[in-house]
């Protein structure tokens, strides 16, 4: 699977998990669209207004999660559910915008062979 794949993959399984600690989630999945978009345009482009969403937000990832009764990550905890609530559709449109970008670079007879595209179908939620 391509890297830009993975990486889109990585930021959906983690979506996915709701179990997952609200506050975990969202350190992860800021974690992941900043280390993704260092460095590549076109996943700058794609993940730019997600990451704004979440840097607009005052989640304190250093609250402590583990403990049920502590004040400052239960605050945190409702401000990240919250994020992560209203970040879906715009997180499903970021990934379909690289994979797009993905499939344009096919068309480059310099890029790599069609089995891109076939690393997108679960991404995407398509059957083969």
């Amino acid at each position: 699977m391509p890297g830009k794949a993975k990486f889109c993959n990585c930021i959906r399984l983690t979506l996915e998990q709701d179990e997952l600690e609200p506050i975990l989630k969202y350190t992860m999945l800021n974690d992941l669209i900043y280390i993704g978009m260092s460095g590549s345009l076109p996943m700058e482009l794609a993940f730019g207004d997600l990451q704004k969403k979440l840097d607009a937000v005052e989640v304190d990832d250093r609250a402590n999660w583990l403990k049920p009764d502590d004040l400052d990550a239960a605050k945190s905890r409702q401000i990240a559910q919250a994020c992560l609530d209203n970040v879906s559709e715009l997180t499903a449109k970021a990934i379909q915008n690289t994979a797009k970008h993905c499939r344009q670079d096919l068309l480059d007879p310099h890029a790599a062979s069609g089995l891109v595209g076939l690393a997108w179908a679960p991404i995407l939620g398509m059957g083969l």
